[in-house]
Formats: structure tokens, sequence, C-alpha cells
């Protein structure tokens, strides 16, 4: 004789959010993005802003030589300028100090469409 136990829940449990490690915040709103116009980003953790942070753009299928590199400015800005309307990986890391002990490196990888 097989037992069958059966949980039945009624009410919905709202999944929590995650905060990511590195908070990216763009300027202009993400459905307004078009090709060769220039969108600025702020970039924080912890919500302090994040220097010197490396942003790397990606076009759907680019390999790490196609791919821009870029770094924020003091007060955690960068200007994004996506060069034709596709689809797009936005990658932002922690510069890692080599002088330091390894520590987790912590990212955050947006995806976005670019018209």
């Amino acid at each position: 004789m097989d037992i069958i136990h059966l949980c039945i829940k009624r009410k919905n449990t709202p999944i929590q959010a995650m905060s990511a490690p590195i908070q990216v915040e763009f300027l202009t709103h993400p459905n307004e993005i078009k090709a060769n116009q220039a969108v600025k980003i702020k970039v924080s953790k912890d919500n302090q802003v994040l220097a010197n942070a490396n942003v790397v753009i990606r076009s759907k299928g680019a390999t790490d030589e196609q791919s821009k590199n870029l770094k924020t400015l003091a007060d955690g800005t960068a200007e994004l300028i996506f060069p034709k309307a596709t689809e797009y990986l936005v990658e932002v890391s922690e510069t890692v100090d080599s002088m330091k002990k390894p520590s987790n490196q912590l990212y955050t990888i947006i995806s976005l469409s670019v018209n």
C-alpha cells in the first residue's frame, strides 16, 4: 500500500526581493534607450557610490575582444553608448586590488534590448 502525502497551501507567499551586491541605476528609463545615444548609469554598493568600477558592454554574440570596457568616475557614474539596435549584456564589477588579500568578487549582469 502506497501512502501519499499532500500538502496544500491556500495562500500565496510573497517572494522576497534579493538586493544585488552592486546596484546599477539607469538615469534613462531602459525602454527609452536608443542606439548611438548616450546613457548614464550610477553604480553603488551598500548605498555608497562605487568609483572605478569595471563596466563591460557586450552585444549579443560578441567575443571578449569585441566587448567595450570602461570605468565609473569618482561619483560612481559612467556614460554608455550602444552602437547598434540589438541585445546587450552590461556587466558591472568591483575593481580587484591585487595588493589586498583576495575576497569575494561581486558583480551584477544586466540584459537589455536597445532600439
